[in-house]
C-alpha cells in the first residue's frame, strides 16, 4: 500500500498546510498549570512537522484531546499542548481558541512561512466526530494541502480524518506511513514462527484480531478478561464478570483454536490486591471462586510457558495486558511479557506491540524504545491488523494529490 506522501508536495514555501495529529495525551493539573505527563505521541509526530516547517510552510494543526462530546471545556483545550510542542520545535508555534470563526482564518493568514498555528480541540465541534461536509468545507478553507500524520484516528470517518481530504491534495505523514508499512509487513511477510500475544479489558475489540491472525499466526498466546470470557463459556465460574452471549460464542470458538496457548494458572484476587492466590486450571475444571474475586494475572507456570514460545519466535505482536498490572500484586505477567519483548528485540525478533495499556507496561520496565515498532494507535492497530475499514486511509487513497 503506496501512500501519496508528503515528500511528493511541490513548492511548499508559504503553503498553507493542515496537519492532522494524535496528540491526544495525558495532561495533570497542578493548581493553575496543565503539564503532559507523557510526550511520546508529540515527539512521533516531530520528523513531519520538522520537515514541512524547514521548507517554510506555514503548518495548521488539528487534533483532539479526550472526549468533550462536542462541548467546549477547559479541561480539554489544546493550549497546554501547543505550549509544550512550542519547547520541542525550533519554530514560533502558536495556538488559537477561535478555529471556526474570523479569528482562526485570521491567525492562518497572519502566520509567517515556517511557523506552526494549533488549533482548538476539534472535537468541541459536534461536526468533527459526525464527519459533516460543512464543518469538513470549514477546516479546509484554512489550508492549500492536508497532510494525515494521525494513524491513531485512521479506524474513525471523522472530519479532520476522512471529509477533509473531499476538498484538498492530500497526503500521508511520515509516521502514519511508517505505521503502515510496519503493519502491512506482518500481514504479508512475517519472519516465522510468528506469536500473538492478546489479552487486555476490551474483549469485543480484540476477538476480531484473534479471528484474522488466526491463519497467519503460528501461535497465539491468551491472557486478559479475553481468557476469562472463553472460562466462563466453558462453565468455569470465575468472579462475577458479565459477558454478551455473542462474546462468549466467539471466546469459546475462538480460544479452543489448535494454535491459542490458554494460561494454565492465573492470579485471582481483589481489586484492591488483597486476598490474591494462585488457582491451577486443569483441563475440565469447574472450580468456583467465591463471589467478588476475580482474574487479575496469569500466573508463574504460564509465564514460564509463554516465555519459552516467545525464546522461539521471529515476529510478536502484543496487544493487551495479561491482568491489572496497575495494581501489585498483579503485575508480575505483563512485565514477564513486557521484558520477553524487549529481549527479543536484542536477539533480532520483529516485535510489534500497540494499546495504552501495553505501552505503558513496556515504559515501566523500559523497554518501549528497543522494539522494532510500537503503534502509536491501539485501536486502530487492531482493526488494521483485522481487516476492519480504515476510512482515514482509505480517504488518502481516493484522494487527489
Amino acid at each position: 500500500m503506496v501512500l501519496p506522501s508528503l515528500t511528493s508536495i511541490r513548492g511548499l514555501s508559504s503553503k498553507r498546510v493542515f496537519v492532522r495529529l494524535d496528540v491526544n495525551v495525558p495532561l495533570e493539573t497542578d493548581g493553575e498549570t496543565v503539564r503532559v505527563v507523557n510526550d511520546w505521541r508529540i515527539r512521533a509526530a516531530l520528523p513531519t512537522l520538522k520537515y514541512l516547517v524547514s521548507r517554510g510552510a506555514r503548518v495548521v494543526v488539528g487534533a483532539h484531546l479526550g472526549r468533550p462530546g462536542g462541548k467546549r471545556k477547559k479541561e480539554f483545550s489544546l493550549a497546554p499542548v501547543a505550549q509544550y510542542l512550542a519547547s520541542l520545535l525550533d519554530a514560533p508555534v502558536r495556538w488559537t481558541p477561535d478555529l471556526l470563526g474570523r479569528g482562526g482564518a485570521a491567525a492562518v493568514a497572519e502566520a509567517e512561512p515556517g511557523t506552526v498555528l494549533v488549533l482548538e480541540n476539534l472535537r468541541f465541534y459536534r461536526g468533527e466526530e459526525e464527519n459533516g461536509a460543512a464543518f469538513s468545507k470549514k477546516l479546509a478553507a484554512l489550508a492549500d494541502v492536508y497532510v494525515n500524520d494521525a494513524f491513531a484516528e485512521c479506524h474513525r470517518a471523522h472530519a479532520s480524518v476522512a471529509g477533509i481530504t473531499k476538498f484538498l491534495p492530500s497526503y500521508a505523514g511520515f509516521l502514519l506511513q511508517k505505521e503502515v508499512d510496519a503493519l502491512r509487513s506482518l500481514q504479508h511477510a512475517p519472519k516465522r514462527p510468528m506469536v500473538l500475544v492478546l489479552g487486555g479489558a476490551k474483549v469485543e475489540t480484540k476477538l476480531p484480531l484473534l479471528r484474522a491472525l488466526l491463519d497467519t499466526a503460528d501461535q497465539v498466546l491468551v491472557g486478559g478478561l479475553v481468557y476469562v470470557a472463553y472460562l466462563h463459556a466453558r462453565d468455569v465460574k470465575i468472579g462475577d464478570d458479565v459477558f454478551d452471549k455473542d462474546i462468549l460464542r466467539a471466546a469459546d470458538s475462538l480460544v479452543r483454536k489448535r494454535t491459542v496457548e490458554r494460561p494454565t494458572d492465573v492470579i485471582v484476587g481483589n481489586p484492591d490486591g488483597s486476598g490474591a492466590e494462585r488457582l491451577v486450571l486443569t483441563r475440565g475444571a469447574h472450580r468456583t471462586v467465591p463471589a467478588g474475586l476475580h482474574v487479575f494475572d496469569i500466573g508463574p507456570e504460564t509465564i514460564l510457558e509463554f516465555g519459552e514460545i516467545l525464546e522461539k519466535a521471529k515476529t510478536i505482536i502484543w496487544n493487551g495486558a495479561m491482568g491489572k498490572f496497575e495494581q501489585h500484586p498483579y503485575e508480575y505477567g505483563t512485565y514477564a511479557i513486557a521484558r520477553m519483548m524487549g529481549a527479543a528485540s536484542l536477539r533480532g525478533a520483529f516485535t510489534v506491540a500497540g494499546g495504552g495499556e501495553t505501552i505503558q507496561a513496556l515504559e515501566d520496565v523500559g523497554v518501549r524504545d528497543k522494539l522494532s515498532h510500537v503503534s502509536t494507535g491501539g485501536g486502530a492497530m487492531l482493526s488494521f491488523l483485522a481487516g476492519a475499514p480504515m476510512p482515514g486511509i482509505e480517504a488518502l487513497l481516493s484522494a487527489r494529490h
